[in-house]
């Protein structure tokens, strides 16, 4: 049996990355909450995860910086990211970013957040199996 799924929690508040913790770990999942005081790229590439949820705040450049290096490095480029936003206007720009695979607007509710990483970690594998096939056919 393949080993847990890992999702990588960066969020500005620390209650809302710990009661993400909350929700997915009992449901199967491994859970890292990256230190955002840390370089969050080099939490984010050690512990290796499967899909990364990320707070994104619609004045905060930090954020959107973090997922322009996120896909500029080749470890990290293909990380499905699932972004939270708390507007619309910021969630239309998030599904602009080249890793953002699904956008959640809070406020949303629990069964919301497991279907996004679900649905992230679905795509990534998708993607990599095309990827595989393709390089198999080359």
């Amino acid at each position: 049996m393949p080993g847990k799924k890992k999702v990588a929690i960066l969020q500005h508040d620390a209650d809302n990355a710990e009661l993400s913790r909350l929700l997915l770990e009992p449901i199967g999942y491994e859970v890292e909450i990256v230190d955002r005081k840390a370089d969050p790229l080099v939490a984010i590439e050690a512990c290796s995860p499967d899909v990364l949820v990320v707070d994104l705040r619609p004045h905060v450049d930090y954020y959107w910086g973090i997922l322009e290096r996120l896909a500029q490095n080749p470890v990290t480029a293909q990380l499905p990211v699932v972004a939270i936003a708390t507007l619309d206007s910021v969630a239309q720009r998030a599904l602009g970013q080249t890793n953002v695979a699904e956008v959640l607007v809070a406020p949303f509710d629990i069964e919301e957040l497991v279907s996004k990483v679900v649905a992230a970690i679905g795509l990534a594998q998708s993607r990599w199996r095309r990827q595989d096939t393709e390089a198999l056919g080359a």
